[in-house]
Order: structure tokens, then sequence, then C-alpha cells
């Protein structure tokens, strides 16, 4: 949803998703396309900023990229189940 200059990512489960050897957490990209400028900062949950990246290649543990060509957006995070929300400002 947006709000104001900002976009957030809700990200919950829903239901009871398990299964034997499921991974504890995932890692998740996110292409978010049609943005026309580079965002001021993303931060995930609490509030802790992401690192900015070079590459989407180059992201490892979380961070995001803006392809200024593409005028996409790549966010990727990881994701341990539990409700997460990404800023982005």
């Amino acid at each position: 949803w947006q709000e104001n200059d900002e976009t957030y990512i809700n990200i919950e489960q829903t239901g009871i998703s398990t299964y034997e050897g499921a991974p504890a957490s995932r890692m998740l990209t996110f292409e978010i396309v049609g943005v026309k400028k580079s965002p001021e900062s993303v931060e995930i949950s609490n509030g802790m900023p992401m690192p900015k990246s070079q590459s989407l290649k180059a992201i490892r543990q979380s961070g995001y990229y803006f392809d200024a060509g593409k005028q996409t957006l790549y966010v990727v995070a990881p994701w341990d189940y539990s409700e997460t929300t990404i800023t982005i400002k």
C-alpha cells in the first residue's frame, strides 16, 4: 500500500504451512516496476535500513538495487515467516 510518499510491502503467513525439512527462513526478491527515481531509503520491519547495492547480483543477505534504465526497484530480504513490513521512502 502507499501512504504519502512511502510504499509499504507487508508479508505475513496465513494458515499453517509447514512440512518436514522446511527451511527456517527464505530469501524473497521483490521487483517493483515503474519506479521513476531511486528511493531515499528502504527499511525492514523495525526501521532497520537496508543497504543500497550497485547491482542485484551484489546483494548477499539483504538490500536493494535501483535500475534507472529499467525504472525498476529490486528489494531482497530474508523472511522467517513472521509478519514483516518493508518501507520504501
